[in-house]
């Protein structure tokens, strides 16, 4: 496949500028995006505002504190997570009629890993702490992680039917009954025990909407064929293992962070990390949106999953860019902004992470591309070294410059993961050609910054407003947009209803 051509020339995406399936495929790409773009903005906008009232209410132990309950919990989704879900949406789109046994079955492994992970956690985190708040808030955290992991499944029959807007609405709400509980019960108590069980009741909330609208889909019954069991034990553990991995990796240093040198710490670590989550759903929801078509086109017809790629790939790229030299820049005065003062030591960390982010929105396409030309053991193996990797790094950095220790570990880490991932791609697929699609976006940048340096004495709003206007100028001068974006405009245009006529 090598012999593809990778670079945004005349003919990138030209089959989706024919007629029929294809264009059928773009629009259905840009409607699920827009739908996945707007739910996931509000439900990060609502999940912002409780960090930011828990920061400001409980200071940065209780951040602290809070942030290791989650991150720690991330062990019972390792344990009870065998990567079967995944199989729903790559195997699904193709073939409907095996939604049900997939689902059933997957249900009733699901539920017992459950149950069995969440004791073992709870048991595991009784023997390292002997806080009992700590303890007690982690139950109903367990609890919140066990209902998740079954009630995955309902969402990935969604996502493999394309109601990504659905999904989006879903979480949407979700996040609002976290946000209006949580805030009352916090104002209230002021404890960390009521805090949690108002994401628990959010939580239900969201699983039974899933389920109800994922009704439809499937017929729910008995799930107990072991020899279904087997087949997807096996196929999906590559799955299981890169999805162990990347939780090691991303949740370890929080972990880490509280265990050896304490909450408050963590606290700053993760106040930081707060604020890349505002933008890190943006590669997840693109790669939501195309994921369906990315798993059909893997089959059917490899040139359109390679337009597919570099279409995602660039803009992901456009995006990220501009973010991460705004935020470098803006850093110390984004944490004050936000999360007042207690969190000033969180700006070096978001300094480092913010490029940590950037790479990851190109990591996170590039290996689910690597699983959708069934490299996925590969994909599995680099992940994993990556978390031994990150690990190793945090045990040597931490003593010494504590939460600048983790942050710089993370991003040595992408880089890692960037290198070997886009490595396999060429080797197995196609090259990508990185300068080409990187060198324009990343110039305008510099010229956004020199610009955010020189305003600095204006409002935090107004120089984001003015940094955004200037990137986009710089890349309009630049030539960075082409008549594919201005097509890809009229598409958005087009499937929102506000286009007029159509372009195509």
């Amino acid at each position: 496949m090598s012999g593809l051509r990778s670079g945004l020339t005349e003919d990138v995406f030209r089959v989706c500028e024919q007629p029929g399936l294809a264009k059928m495929t773009k629009d259905r790409i840009i409607r699920n995006t827009l739908a996945l773009f707007v739910g996931t903005a509000v439900g990060n906008v609502f999940s912002f505002l409780l960090m930011v009232y828990i920061a400001r209410t409980l200071g940065d132990v209780g951040v602290g504190q809070y942030s290791f309950l989650f991150a720690f919990g991330y062990i019972i989704v390792i344990l009870c997570n065998p990567g079967m879900g995944y199989l729903i949406i790559k195997d699904v789109p193709a073939n409907k009629g095996i939604t049900s046994p997939y689902a059933n079955n997957i249900l009733s492994v699901k539920a017992i890993l459950a149950v069995v992970s969440a004791l073992a956690a709870v048991l595991l985190l009784v023997s390292i702490k002997d806080d009992t708040l700590i303890v007690r808030s982690f139950m109903i955290v367990a609890v919140i992680y066990m209902i998740n992991s079954v009630g995955s499944v309902f969402s990935n029959i969604l996502n493999a039917n394309e109601r990504m807007e659905l999904t989006a609405l879903i979480d949407a709400i979700e996040r609002a009954v976290a946000l209006l509980v949580g805030a009352v019960l916090l104002y209230i108590t002021r404890s960390l025990l009521y805090l949690v069980l108002a994401l628990l009741i959010s939580n239900l909330v969201k699983q039974l909407l899933y389920f109800t609208f994922s009704r439809r889909y499937f017929v729910l019954g008995p799930g107990i064929d072991f020899a279904l069991w087997k087949r997807l034990f096996v196929r999906s553990l590559p799955f299981a293992l890169s999805i162990s991995f990347l939780y090691v990796y991303h949740r370890i240093d929080t972990v880490m962070l509280s265990l050896m040198v304490g909450d408050r710490v963590t606290g700053w670590y993760n106040a930081a990390y707060r604020l890349i989550d505002v933008i890190h759903y943006v590669p997840l929801l693109l790669v939501a949106a195309i994921l369906p078509p990315m798993a059909l086109y893997s089959r059917e017809d490899t040139t359109i999953l390679t337009d597919i790629f570099n279409r995602s790939f660039r803009y992901l790229v456009m995006l990220a860019f501009p973010i991460g030299v705004g935020m470098f820049l803006l850093a110390p005065r984004l944490i004050l902004f936000v999360f007042g003062g207690g969190f000033e030591n969180a700006a070096p960390a978001l300094r480092i992470l913010i490029w940590a982010e950037v790479l990851a929105f190109l990591n996170y396409l590039g290996g689910h591309l690597l699983n959708m030309i069934d490299r996925q053991k590969i994909y599995a193996a680099i992940i994993g070294a990556t978390a031994v990797f990150n690990i190793i790094l945090n045990l040597l950095l931490i003593p010494g410059y504590i939460h600048i220790g983790a942050a710089v570990a993370t991003l040595l880490c992408e880089l890692l993961v960037f290198a070997l991932v886009y490595n396999c791609i060429g080797r197995y697929f196609f090259r990508v050609r990185l300068w080409s699609l990187v060198w324009r976006p990343a110039l305008a940048s510099v010229i956004m910054g020199v610009i955010v340096v020189k305003i600095q004495f204006l409002p935090v709003w107004y120089i984001v407003i003015a940094g955004c206007v200037c990137y986009f100028a710089a890349l309009l001068i630049l030539r960075g947009l082409n008549r594919h974006d201005r097509d890809a405009l009229y598409s958005v245009l087009d499937v929102t209803g506000l286009g007029g006529r159509s372009k195509h």
